[in-house]
């Protein structure tokens, strides 16, 4: 396991430095890369993590939001999200065994990253930077 999450931040480190973008921060494929075989999973953390900076824009309008002050509102907020989710689609029944979002501060990290790169930039990077790791998991520990 923690040879996997070197992987993840080797590749991130990697894709950061070719493309200029962070890949939604350095640890964000790291964990991704442990749910890759699981699409809704990984999909589901980065809707999170897009509905935080989507929050966090409209929160920009009626406060004011920078530095430090803005990572700690997109941390809560994706929290507050993943905990909500992950309390509700089960009940729902839309995923009965209770799909869990990844980690806690992920979706927030993710957020920040959107929120100063762009959409686009940030997720191209990131799916890179994760199926990276997952090859040189496959290639390294036979995973």
């Amino acid at each position: 396991m923690v040879t996997l999450f070197v992987l993840g931040i080797l590749a991130a480190l990697l894709v950061d430095e070719l493309t200029g973008y962070s890949p939604g921060g350095i640890i964000v494929p790291a964990f991704l890369v442990l749910t890759f075989h699981v699409p809704e999973q990984f999909l589901l953390t980065i809707a999170v993590g897009v509905a935080a900076c989507w929050i966090g824009m409209l929160a920009q309008s009626y406060m004011l939001l920078y530095g430090r002050r803005r990572f700690a509102f997109l941390i809560l907020t994706g929290l507050i999200l993943k905990v909500a989710l992950d309390s509700w689609l089960p009940l729902l029944g839309v995923f009965p065994f209770g799909l869990a979002i990844v980690g806690y501060v992920i979706p927030g990290v993710l957020a920040d990253n959107i929120m100063r790169q762009g959409l686009w930039p940030t997720l191209g990077t990131l799916l890179l930077a994760t199926a990276l790791a997952r090859l040189l998991a496959m290639g390294v520990l036979g995973w």
